[in-house]
């Protein structure tokens, strides 16, 4: 097994435990689509199938991954929708069985507390890493 599939398992659900238990939010999803810039939702659409097509391997997988996408861009508008959170929502939804409800949670977790310069406007927590990282090597 490689390193990246043991990362991907969704077997040891202590994993999955381990997130809930630090992990909170009042947020529900829905699929209603009203109040949601075209732009975002193309962009959702477009990225839905090219995330880990090995995990999301059914219609309903891609269904739960749009829904868990569509829930944090009305819960977080300010962030709204970049590229690459269609990843973190998969391994969300693997993780968690393909609960939604879960994996939205876990998602806005991951996303608020440790990813949130990653996914804003011109990506300001990305290009400081790369810095960083240029700058050691």
């Amino acid at each position: 097994m490689s390193d990246r599939d043991f990362y991907l398992t969704a077997d040891n659900d202590s994993r999955r435990k381990r997130w809930l238990s630090i992990s909170s939010t009042t947020a529900t999803v829905t699929t209603a689509t009203n109040n949601i810039d075209d732009a975002v939702l193309d962009q959702i659409q477009r990225d839905l199938h090219r995330s880990y097509p090995e995990i999301l391997t059914t219609k309903e997988h891609i269904e739960s991954l749009e829904s868990v996408l569509l829930a944090f861009v009305r819960y977080n508008s300010n962030i709204a929708y970049c590229q690459g959170m269609n990843f973190i929502a998969a391994v969300c939804l693997h993780v968690t069985h393909y609960c939604e409800s879960e994996a939205l949670q876990i998602f806005i977790y991951i996303i608020e507390h440790h990813a949130k310069e990653y996914f804003t406007e011109g990506l300001i927590g990305l290009q400081v890493d790369i810095s960083v990282l240029f700058s050691l090597l």
